[in-house]
């Protein structure tokens, strides 16, 4: 069982019921289905490997959600940047983490620039809205030709899922990597408790870039079949 399972599950199941909302923006199943297989593709064509780390810094959106989701199926590792850091702290946590690639939302794009000369990995950069500028592609143009077939990779739940990176301890942060069993055995856990049917709304104000955003609500709404809604609106919250 992957985290993406829960996903393709659920766009056979119910392809016409809500997978997340943001503000006046509404994706169903089946459309999040073709938008993780095509982002999937992307990272494959964009040269990761499985267990590859790839970056996002961003505040909370509909993309965010996919990339966990895609990133699932090609065996790519997300590292989410906490955007409330320093520019010269996400340096040191990109070169740490050895991200190949980052993804980032426009507004964070000048801060990306002033220390792109430090990062020793990162090779590719990708804005997920507004306008590409030199050195960086267009996160629409770049899914838009991929195929929407899940790509052939092999995945197993051993391998790691997403690599977050700490707060509260001395030094330098650390990066806690999780397993696809791990979080699925998180997943099943806190399903017991909450009890999510299908067609209920799950409010996401948490950040992405933390576990209580991605796992206890983002990832948990997907495995309840419930859409997450935003206050930027799955449902999502900025």
């Amino acid at each position: 069982m992957y985290l993406h399972s829960f996903l393709d599950y659920w766009a056979r199941t119910q392809p016409n019921g809500e997978f997340a909302v943001q503000r006046d923006r509404r994706m169903m199943y089946r459309e999040a289905s073709v938008a993780v297989n095509q982002l999937a593709n992307a990272l494959v064509s964009a040269g990761l490997q499985i267990g590859d780390r790839l970056a996002i810094l961003s505040k909370n959106s509909i993309e965010y959600v996919l990339l966990y989701f895609a990133a699932s199926k090609a065996g790519v590792v997300p590292v989410p940047l906490n955007y409330r850091l320093a520019p010269a702290e996400w340096a040191y946590i990109l070169n740490d983490a050895g991200a190949k690639l980052l993804i980032a939302e426009s507004g964070f794009m000048d801060a990306v620039s002033s220390i792109r000369e430090e990062l020793k990995t990162v090779k590719s950069f990708v804005v997920t809205d507004g306008v590409a500028t030199v050195g960086w592609d267009d996160y629409r143009q770049w899914v838009a030709a991929q195929p929407t077939t899940t790509p052939e990779r092999v995945v197993s739940e051993d391998h790691d899922l997403y690599q977050m990176y700490t707060s509260g301890t001395t030094g330098h942060p650390k990066g806690a990597v999780l397993t696809h069993r791990a979080v699925i055995a998180n997943l099943v856990q806190m399903g017991l408790i909450f009890k999510i049917q299908v067609g209920e709304r799950l409010l996401l104000t948490m950040p992405l870039f933390h576990a209580g955003g991605a796992n206890i609500v983002a990832f948990q709404g997907v495995y309840g079949g419930a859409p997450c809604i935003s206050k930027r609106t799955l449902i999502l919250s900025r």
